[in-house]
């Protein structure tokens, strides 16, 4: 967004607003505090923000606290716009959506982006919170479900196997991403440093400034909620284990397999395989 827009036009995430309101007041944020964000927002809750933008655009609403969206609205001025862009379908946070009702609404149930058998898959699987119009010009493959062996835990020699033969046939390693369903915490996947012959480039934390620092490595291992918002050729989903479907499981579905500009592979556990 940077890139294509006039260099007047700020574009900022919420937290980057939120740690610049913060730096204002309180000097340089401490990112080795694990409530550094969360006193971020409480300070950008707090300031009194001057009504000074024409028009305000926010993405990915549905992620946002209305609290928040609130306070971001304070600085349009009067007679200004305020433009939100969001899509229950991936809704991954158990927060308060901003709603009003003098709101005018407009929905748009076109997906340009995922191939299409990869949305007839997902409406398949009941993942789409309302029905999708597949309108991306390729078909895209079918998406593969692999379930892996009891002693594998993680699916990671599964996956291993996977990559291994994605790589043989031509695909180079910066076109995948390997997606793990579970969180950075308990991953299985995100502690290992290589994977099929290659280093993973792993998220390791942020420098004094906040930018997010990674390994040094050839194959991209994500969680899905920090891969939320981008895109690659081929997605390797893992670590898929659980024993059936619930509403924020189906969401974080939802999310991993619209990562996908052309193949999606998903790992399964042996529970998981029959739930699918």
């Amino acid at each position: 967004m940077r890139a294509l827009l006039p260099e007047s036009v700020a574009v900022e995430t919420f937290h980057e607003r939120a740690l610049a309101v913060w730096r204002a007041v309180h000097g340089a944020p401490d990112f080795s505090t694990a409530d550094v964000y969360a006193q971020a927002e409480a300070a950008l809750l707090q300031a009194d923000s001057p009504a000074d933008v024409d028009l305000l655009v926010i993405d990915e609403l549905q992620d946002l606290d209305a609290r928040w969206v609130d306070a971001l609205r304070r600085s349009v001025m009067s007679g200004g716009q305020t433009w939100l862009l969001g899509d229950c379908g991936q809704r991954l946070y158990n927060r308060t959506v901003w709603n009003h009702p003098d709101a005018v609404g407009l929905s748009c149930p076109d997906n340009f982006r995922s191939p299409r058998r990869i949305v007839q898959t997902m409406q398949a699987l009941g993942l789409c919170v309302t029905p999708i119009t597949a309108r991306c010009p390729i078909d895209g493959d079918l998406p593969a479900f692999i379930p892996c062996e009891a002693d594998d835990p993680g699916g990671l020699r599964k996956t291993a196997d996977l990559v291994a033969g994605l790589l043989a046939g031509g695909v180079r390693p910066e076109q995948i991403v390997l997606l793990t369903l579970r969180g950075r915490d308990h991953s299985r996947l995100l502690q290992q440093t290589e994977l099929a012959g290659q280093m993973l480039r792993r998220f390791s934390g942020f420098d004094a400034q906040g930018n997010a620092l990674y390994t040094p490595g050839t194959l991209l291992a994500e969680t899905v909620h920090r891969f939320k918002g981008q895109a690659a050729p081929v997605v390797v989903l893992t670590e898929m284990d659980f024993a059936d479907l619930d509403a924020r499981l189906e969401r974080l579905l939802f999310v991993a397999f619209t990562r996908a500009q052309w193949q999606l592979h998903c790992v399964l556990s042996p529970r998981a395989a029959p739930a699918i």
